[in-house]
């Protein structure tokens, strides 16, 4: 088991920090297959962060959710 904080949750967007310190975002796409995509913040993005709090984890989940394939290649899968 990993140790991690959960730094917001709701339903299906959670942000954590996990072992190795990353600011990892969970969201939950898809409309009939339901699927999660897990993305590491960027610098930039904990700066936002740290600036607008649960305003910038929902309108960045709502841009996951929108468009999943263009957070493909951030994508770290179950395992990272």
């Amino acid at each position: 088991m990993t140790e991690q904080s959960v730094l917001y949750s709701k339903y299906g967007v959670d942000l954590i920090l996990d072992e190795q310190g990353r600011h990892v975002l969970a969201v939950l796409v898809g409309t009939i297959a339901m699927y999660e995509i897990r993305i590491a913040l960027t610098g930039e993005e904990i700066e936002e962060y740290g600036s607008w709090g649960h305003h910038f984890v929902e309108r960045l989940a709502l841009k996951i959710m929108e468009r999943p394939e263009a957070y493909r290649t951030r994508h770290l899968g179950k395992e990272s």
